[in-house]
C-alpha cells in the first residue's frame, strides 16, 4: 500500500536551506542599507546570524552582494508595472504604456545597474548576478508572454517569439547605457527613444505578418 505521507528528498531540503540562508543575507543586507550602511558580506553574515564561510560561498565580493541586494526591489517594481498594462488591449499601446513605466524604474536604479554589469563582466562565471534582460528573470513570472498575449495568433509562434527576445533585448542594461549615451545622458530623451524603438518593434512584426 502507498504511503499517504510525501516524504522530502534529501537534495530538496538542501535546497530549501541554500534558499533560506541566502533570502536572509540579502535581507539582511536591505536592512543595513536601509539604516544607512553600506555592509561587507561580513556584516550581512553576522546580522543574519549566518557563518561568514557559509556567507561568502553564495556572495563572493561586498560588490556582488550589494548588487543583488539592490536590484531584487527593482524586480518587484517592474512586475507591478506590467501588470499595470495588462487591461490595453491593442498590443501596441501595451508595449508603449509598459516600456513608458519600465524605463524610468531602470534608470533610477542605474548606478546598481552598472555595478551589476561590471560585477557580470568581470565574474562571467560566477552565479551572483542576474540576467540583464531583467524582464525575463522576474521569478516566477512570464512577463513577455503575458504582455504580448495578444500577438499569438497574428503573428505566428515563431516570429511572437522573436519579438519577446528583441523586446527584452531593448531592456538589457547594456542597451539603456548604450541609448542613454547617444541621448547625451538625457532620461526623457532616453525613455522616448526606447518607446519609440519599441512601438517600432511592434508595429513592424504586425505588418509583415498582415504581408505573409
Amino acid at each position: 500500500m502507498e504511503s499517504k505521507f510525501h516524504v522530502k528528498s534529501p537534495t530538496m531540503g538542501r535546497q530549501a536551506q541554500k534558499d533560506r540562508t541566502r533570502r536572509d543575507l540579502l535581507t539582511s543586507a536591505r536592512l543595513l542599507i536601509d539604516g544607512g550602511g553600506v555592509p561587507t558580506v561580513s556584516d550581512a553574515a553576522d546580522h543574519a546570524q549566518v557563518s561568514r564561510t557559509t556567507a561568502y560561498r553564495y556572495f563572493s565580493s561586498q560588490d556582488a552582494l550589494l548588487a543583488q541586494a539592490g536590484i531584487e526591489p527593482l524586480i518587484a517594481q517592474l512586475e507591478k508595472a506590467i501588470e499595470a498594462t495588462l487591461t490595453i488591449a491593442d498590443p501596441v499601446v501595451r508595449v508603449d504604456a509598459a516600456f513608458a513605466r519600465v524605463v524610468p524604474l531602470l534608470l533610477v536604479r542605474e548606478a546598481q545597474l552598472r555595478m551589476m554589469l561590471k560585477i557580470a563582466l568581470d565574474r562571467s562565471q560566477n552565479e551572483d548576478f542576474v540576467n540583464f534582460s531583467l524582464l525575463q528573470s522576474l521569478p516566477g513570472v512570464t512577463v513577455w508572454d503575458t504582455l504580448l498575449e495578444p500577438l499569438h495568433e497574428r503573428i505566428g509562434w515563431r516570429r511572437y517569439a522573436l519579438l519577446m527576445r528583441a523586446l527584452a533585448t531593448l531592456l538589457g542594461i547594456q542597451s539603456l547605457i548604450a541609448v542613454k549615451d547617444a541621448c547625451d545622458g538625457d532620461e526623457a530623451l532616453t525613455v522616448e527613444a526606447l518607446r519609440e524603438t519599441a512601438r517600432a518593434l511592434v508595429i513592424g512584426f504586425l505588418a509583415t505578418a498582415s504581408q505573409s
